[in-house]
């Protein structure tokens, strides 16, 4: 999780911890523009899990920074083998481990198919 020390302010907005720093006389966001924030941050990722969103508000312009900081989720390798979609075999019995030993299995040779090709 991103750290933030105790220059930020937080607060919690529509169930998001929201910390942010305004620098260089920048003016304290309302409640209203930290939901916009929050709310384009979820629909820009609506599957992630989130820790909090971080953001810096710089000077009198328009201008911000903003960290979505959410948490990182292993992603689960899924194979198809012998017509079942799986992450682990681990939990087969002794005929679908047989099974997936005895398979043969197809693929790319690593040559162009044309090449075999005699033009007649």
């Amino acid at each position: 999780m991103y750290q933030t020390d105790d220059t930020y302010t937080i607060k919690e907005i529509d169930g998001m911890r929201v910390a942010y720093k305004c620098l260089d006389g920048a003016k304290e966001p309302t409640d209203e523009e930290l939901l916009a924030y929050v709310k384009s941050g979820r629909g820009r990722f609506p599957y992630a899990t989130w820790n909090q969103i971080v953001i810096h508000f710089l000077g009198n312009s328009e201008d911000v920074d903003i960290l979505y900081d959410y948490v990182n989720v292993p992603i689960e390798r899924i194979r198809r083998i012998t017509g079942y979609l799986v992450g682990t075999t681990d939990r087969w019995n002794n005929a679908k481990q047989a099974e997936l030993r005895d398979r043969v299995k197809h693929g790319n040779l690593g040559r162009n198919r044309m090449e075999d090709y005699d033009g007649k």
